[in-house]
């Protein structure tokens, strides 16, 4: 079963934020997720400018399409983007992903009724409503997993335990593409995810 459903996608400055919005369904497992955003609206609520360092191409930022599929023990997020998906400071030569710019965070409710509404330190005063509150969050970062545990235990430590940082990571066109363990998500994807 394939679900399919149309949101705008937050963007915010050089991390893009993306919150998938469940149909409140009951809980069902589905074996892909689809979120389509519309093209052209990378400028946030309008005000948003690209930095004005020449590696920032014009959609780099635009996220197109979330892709969340069921590959038996484990999930792949597949983020997609307005523009092709470049590496210009060699992200390999520090034990990086492949590409450079884009910072993904997924944020999943996986469980009504509980869960946090502050997202990962960082992104100011965002906040998530009660009844929206995250579970989990599948990092999709330029950074390798050595780095980004490191962060995370010095800046995250109460949420660490549901923080994904995936099995793999990479960039292929003008996707982002993340390989997770399902153990790690609590279980397939599902329906009821908000």
């Amino acid at each position: 079963m394939c679900l399919s459903i149309k949101r705008t996608l937050a963007l915010s400055g050089l991390l893009v934020g993306l919150l998938a919005h469940g149909t409140g369904a009951a809980s069902e497992p589905v074996r892909k997720i689809v979120l389509v955003d519309p093209g052209g609206d990378d400028k946030g609520p309008g005000s948003y400018t690209y930095p004005t360092h020449t590696v920032y191409k014009p959609k780099s930022f635009d996220l197109r399409k979330l892709t969340v599929i069921d590959k038996g023990s484990n999930v792949e997020f597949r983020v997609e983007m307005g523009a092709h998906i470049g590496d210009p400071w060699r992200s390999k030569e520090w034990d990086g992903n492949g590409f450079s710019l884009q910072f993904v965070q997924i944020y999943i409710d996986t469980t009504a009724g509980r869960g946090f509404t502050k997202p990962l330190p960082g992104l100011g005063a965002a906040r998530f409503a009660a009844t929206q509150a995250w579970d989990k969050v599948v990092l999709i970062s330029p950074q390798g997993k050595a780095k980004l545990s490191s962060e995370l235990k010095y800046k995250a430590r109460k949420m660490r335990a549901d923080v994904i940082i995936p099995k793999s990571t990479r960039a292929r066109g003008k996707k982002l593409i993340a390989v997770v363990n399902k153990r790690d998500l609590g279980g397939p994807p599902n329906k009821a995810w908000g």
